[in-house]
């Protein structure tokens, strides 16, 4: 018997080794119904590496196992306990269990979040007077509900509120109270008096002196010390979103440049 295992498992092992050519080979036989060698090496190489006891990792006695396990199952069929109902019904459930994994799609559920919920750069900038100009505050106030204790109870760490059905921005000053001085609440759409007023162009995205180059800071940083509250997390405008807030010594790559450049041309210097 011994010397008859030996045999199988070392054919088992051979049949491993051109499993390509040999993945209908028949195993053993059940009652006249073949067990494939490609079904016993699929699920020895898929389980080997979870189990924890090593004794249990011997081919050996995992090839008994997996013997046993094909009679149980043929004689669990011959009952008919495949038929019945609480099978099927914890069958159907387990099989919903291991599709829905593969039903995902991460990058469609990210871009899905993003259109119903993100902030672009147009809605960000549409939200001020000017470029550089204080964000206004486009909710309603209930009374008594301006300064520092009920403007940072959301604007604080963030987070989505329901009633708004958006993301709530996290103020880079914190510190500063008397919310009101800066944030106004809009009341109309139109001019107080007719003007001929108009927007300055705020600067281009991917402003880098080289390709390549991290993008200079193109704002002061008077009151935006802190850089991730305005660049990370998903109340940040996607288009100035950063792909990196574990590193926050953002101006170690980052420098300020708030003036506006032209192009010179190709740089000669001048030799007296």
């Amino acid at each position: 018997m011994r010397l008859k295992k030996v045999i199988i498992l070392t054919a088992v092992l051979m049949c491993g080794i051109v499993k390509g050519q040999d993945d209908k080979k028949v195993l053993f036989t059940i009652d006249q119904n073949p067990v494939y060698n490609a079904e016993f090496i699929r699920v020895f190489e898929k389980n080997k590496d979870i189990v924890v006891e090593e004794d249990q990792k011997d081919f050996d006695d995992y090839f008994e196992l997996f013997v046993d396990f094909r009679l149980k199952l043929k004689q669990a069929r011959d009952l008919n306990l495949d038929t019945l109902t609480s099978y099927t019904s914890d069958l159907s459930k387990y099989r919903e269990q291991l599709i829905q994994p593969y039903l995902q799609n991460p990058e469609a559920t990210e871009k899905l979040v993003d259109e119903a919920y993100q902030r672009n750069l147009k809605s960000y900038y549409d939200n001020r007077a000017f470029y550089g100009a204080p964000p206004t505050i486009p909710h309603q106030i209930e009374e008594g509900g301006i300064g520092a204790n009920a403007c940072l109870k959301c604007h604080e760490n963030g987070g989505f509120v329901d009633k708004l059905q958006a993301y709530t921005p996290v103020s880079p000053h914190p510190d500063k109270s008397n919310c009101v001085q800066c944030h106004v609440q809009v009341k109309t759409e139109s001019f107080f008096l007719p003007s001929s007023w108009v927007k300055n162009h705020p600067p281009a995205i991917g402003n880098q002196a080289l390709e390549g180059s991290p993008p200079i800071v193109p704002h002061s940083l008077q009151l935006r010390e802190n850089c991730l509250s305005c660049h990370a997390g998903p109340s940040a405008v996607k288009e100035i979103r950063t792909t990196h807030p574990n590193r926050i010594n953002c101006r170690q790559c980052h420098v300020i440049n708030e003036k506006k450049t032209v192009d010179i041309g190709t740089f000669k210097r001048e030799i007296k």
